[in-house]
C-alpha cells in the first residue's frame, strides 16, 4: 500500500522484481523504455530523464533540436554559426 511504485505504470514491486533506477525514480525492467520509440533501455544505454518521461539518446536529441527551433542562435542549424570539424 505504501511501498515504492513504478514511475511508469504506478504498480508496486514484489520482492522478486528486478528494477531499474534513474535518479529518484524506480521502474520495472519492462517499463524502462523510451516514451518516443518504446525501445527498452538497458544498463549502459545513454538516456535522458525528463519531466515527460525517459528518452533514448537519439529521441532526446530530436526533442532538444525541435525545442530550440531553427531561429535560435544556440541551434546547431543556425546559418550564422558554421559547423566545426
Amino acid at each position: 500500500l505504501y511501498g515504492i511504485k513504478c514511475a511508469k505504470c504506478n504498480i508496486g514491486f514484489s520482492k522478486n522484481d528486478f528494477v531499474m533506477r534513474a535518479r529518484s525514480k524506480v521502474y520495472h525492467i519492462e517499463c524502462f523504455r523510451c516514451v518516443a520509440c518504446s525501445r527498452q533501455l538497458i544498463p549502459g544505454d545513454e538516456f535522458a530523464l525528463r519531466e515527460d518521461g525517459l528518452f533514448c539518446r537519439a529521441d532526446h536529441d530530436v526533442v532538444e533540436r525541435a525545442s530550440l527551433g531553427p531561429g535560435d542562435p544556440l541551434s546547431p542549424l543556425h546559418p550564422a554559426r558554421p559547423l566545426q570539424m
